[in-house]
């Protein structure tokens, strides 16, 4: 194929692959059969998203060795663990399983969430950081943070901890099923930040800020989950030095991974900053902030490490821009929808500071980003507020608009009352003369 040809073939996959991230997957076929006649390129967008799956969970099927002993467990329920019968499976990840649990000692009525190494990962990095998971858990102490009950070895030495039960739903799910709109959002982002700060402060980096972690509650509070690849920075006192790196491989979602990460260099702070954008990103626009060319792990890291954000307030309507269809202009409408929004308005709400900030988080350079989480949560105050944010170059104009903002009805009554008393100041000169 000629390399012009095969460039502009390969442009037109990254644009279909771009516009699918935001529509469902049961609708993904008649929308790609809408917007690509040619059935060989169909062919190949639809390889490239069966790949993507591959790609979002390889590090996971890693972490798990592929281990026959990782097969579906079996039927937990009235198995009992320490003090706990364990009544169903919750969840299953890289280290281990999650069971909804109940005590069952008698003591008192308690409801838990317990977690269990898989078996075949004693004595190996797995077991380890599940150590840490432990260690860490029980040095926290914040209300949007699930908190840490108990803990234990069983009978063959597989470890396990019981932590609080949270009856919630991940945050992009909340936030969409009652169609919250961008203040809403930005209230509950607040929340992650005040819980993410808490660990910061306790020398905490939790490496894996995505919806699943982040869940909901009925009454809109957030818990935040799983630190099961969360860094201690520094020693961690009484239980020695967090584990060693034995395999040599990152670990981490690749989609909300921090170019540091994906470079596998020293991580600080910044790197939960960067995840923080990422979800303030998908929670704003329903979108990735890149431009993929196939899902593979490595064009993931490189995409990551090198390409430029999209802006918030323009990645949400590509699809609408000439040549449009019906099938790209009903997704926009749905995104439009979930926020409580149309496009006009919603490009409106994003445009300027909320550009600014969510970039700000997203820079390459840590040193670029945020100082801090809870600078990161001043800022997304300021703009609740209407005050100007740091994100943005001061100026004169931009501080005078925001004040205008802010003061809309004072200002507007004041010009009023200046108007009536020329117009009063002018009739009454008139008459003299």
């Amino acid at each position: 194929m000629p390399a012009d040809r095969e460039r502009e073939q390969g442009e037109r996959i990254q644009k279909l692959l771009d516009e699918l991230e935001g529509v469902p997957p049961a609708s993904q076929h008649d929308y790609l059969t809408e917007r690509c006649p040619d059935p060989e390129l169909r062919r190949e967008v639809l390889s490239l998203l069966a790949a993507e799956g591959e790609a979002s969970d390889y590090l996971d099927r890693f972490a798990q060795g592929m281990l026959p002993a990782l097969a579906t467990p079996p039927d937990p329920r009235g198995r009992r663990i320490g003090a706990y019968r364990l009544l169903r499976l919750l969840g299953r990840g890289g280290m281990g399983v999650v069971y909804e649990a109940e005590r069952a000692d008698g003591q008192f009525e308690q409801h838990v969430a317990l977690k269990l190494l898989t078996t075949a990962l004693t004595g190996t990095e797995a077991h380890d950081r599940f150590l840490v998971e432990r260690h860490i858990l029980a040095g926290l102490g914040h209300p949007a943070i699930a908190h840490l009950l108990d803990g234990g070895v069983v009978a063959d030495g597989t470890p396990w901890f019981a932590m609080e039960y949270v009856d919630g739903e991940p945050i992009d799910a909340y936030c969409d099923r009652r169609q919250l709109g961008v203040r809403q959002r930005l209230e509950l982002v607040l929340q992650i930040c005040d819980a993410v700060e808490h660990a910061h402060r306790r020398l905490v980096i939790h490496r894996d800020l995505k919806p699943a972690n982040i869940l909901v509650t009925s009454e809109g509070r957030i818990k935040l989950l799983d630190f099961g690849i969360a860094k201690l920075l520094g020693a961690m006192g009484g239980s020695g030095a967090a584990p060693p790196t034995r395999t040599g491989q990152p670990v981490m979602t690749p989609e909300y991974a921090s170019p540091e990460q994906v470079r596998g260099e020293p991580l600080s702070t910044a790197s939960d900053v960067y995840q923080l954008g990422i979800l303030l990103y998908r929670l704003l626009t329903g979108r990735w902030p890149y431009t993929l060319g196939s899902r593979h792990g490595g064009d993931i890291a490189r995409t990551i490490c090198e390409q430029t954000p999209t802006r918030p307030s323009t990645v949400v309507f590509r699809e609408t821009q000439e040549p449009s269809t019906p099938a790209a202009q009903a997704v926009v409408d749905e995104i439009c929808r979930v926020r409580h929004s149309s496009p006009a308005r919603l490009r409106r709400q994003l445009r300027g500071d909320l550009d600014n900030i969510v970039l700000k988080t997203l820079r390459k350079e840590p040193e670029r980003r945020y100082g801090s989480v809870d600078a990161l949560a001043q800022d997304i105050r300021r703009h609740l507020d209407g005050h100007p944010v740091t994100a943005r170059r001061d100026t004169v104009v931009y501080r005078g608009r925001k004040f205008l903002e802010r003061h809309a009805v004072g200002v507007t009554a004041a010009a009023a009352v200046v108007m009536v008393a020329l117009v009063l100041a002018g009739l009454h000169t008139w008459r003299i003369q």
